[in-house]
């Protein structure tokens, strides 16, 4: 903290260490930028974030635009992914050249790379525990592409299962994790 090439800086700390971090942030709380406690000892046990807001608390994510827009992309491509490799499935079974299949597979790996990226957006933004649920709707994207593209027949018991999975996704999104 006495270094004279910094004035502002962020301080880190984990487990027992993590009440290490409290003395700079009581004698200089104007000289830190955010500071990361992970499982500090005692009572407040978790994640706790400070950013130059003043604000104190559990890291959250409120659902804005960009997650919401980032999470839907994400879904969307893992469900035109699973869409390529049935496609790529289905064409290796029958009497099609094999470029065909290949080339279906091959888009499919090409947008869950895609996704790779969008899922790291996510992940930057949302807490794990809210952003892995809520991307669980990939079932239910999965199920009516199913039924309209493929011609598969659901049965009850799985528009029931994709309905609590609606119902969880919904739940998750409105407790915040």
């Amino acid at each position: 903290m006495d270094h004279p090439a910094f004035d502002k800086f962020l301080v880190m700390g984990f487990c027992i260490d993590g009440r290490l971090i409290w003395n700079p942030l009581r004698k200089a709380p104007d000289r830190i930028v955010a500071y990361d406690v992970c499982a500090p000892p005692g009572p407040k046990i978790g994640c706790y974030l400070r950013t130059g807001l003043g604000h104190f608390g559990s890291v959250r994510a409120d659902m804005t635009l960009e997650l919401l827009t980032l999470i839907t992309i994400s879904v969307a491509c893992d469900v035109l992914g699973q869409t390529f490799f049935k496609l790529g499935a289905i064409g290796i079974g029958c009497d099609k050249p094999r470029i065909i299949p290949s080339l279906w597979v091959t888009i499919g790996l090409v947008v869950y790379v895609a996704e790779i990226f969008v899922w790291l957006g996510v992940l930057a933004i949302a807490p794990l525990t809210v952003a892995a649920p809520i991307a669980s709707l990939n079932y239910i994207g999965v199920i009516l592409v199913s039924r309209w593209l493929f011609h598969e027949h659901i049965t009850r018991r799985q528009w029931a299962g994709a309905g609590l999975v609606t119902l969880g996704v919904i739940a998750v999104a409105l407790t915040g994790g």
